[in-house]
């Protein structure tokens, strides 16, 4: 079944050009997942992307199903404010995450705070292969 999502770059409070991912697959109330369609773009055109652009395609899908969530309990489309606060229990098979491929990331909501304080386990995935996986937290404001 095919779900007609918002522009990402509607979404998340980015700059178009700093917005990493480029479609969002699934969402599902507490299970987002998103396709980055590895390519030349705002990264450059390097054969591999550091690791690090990898933990800010799980912090945008950590944002992006708040804002699906928000969407769904609210009568106003404002984007919120969200910071990535901590990153812990990291893995990480590679520091180099392959270009030209598709990057499947993945963030479940696991604790919703009431100030604003969110906790996620997110991973990011080449096909069944986990190069990333660790829990966020966002503050969102």
């Amino acid at each position: 079944m095919s779900h007609n999502y918002p522009f990402i770059k509607d979404l998340l409070p980015h700059g178009s050009s700093m917005v990493l991912l480029d479609q969002i697959e699934k969402f599902d109330g507490d299970t987002i997942i998103c396709i980055k369609n590895s390519s030349d773009d705002c990264l450059g055109s390097c054969e591999y992307l550091d690791s690090y652009w990898g933990i800010e395609m799980m912090a945008q899908a950590c944002g992006l199903l708040l804002a699906l969530k928000h969407l769904q309990t609210s009568n106003h489309d404002r984007k919120q404010s969200g910071r990535l606060v901590l990153c812990k229990n990291l893995f990480i098979k590679c520091h180099l995450l392959p270009r030209k491929t598709t990057l499947t990331v993945q963030a479940v909501l696991e604790m919703e705070g009431s100030i604003g304080l969110n906790l996620f386990d997110c991973s990011l995935c080449v096909g069944e292969d986990v190069y990333l996986r660790g829990n966020l937290s966002l503050l969102i404001t």
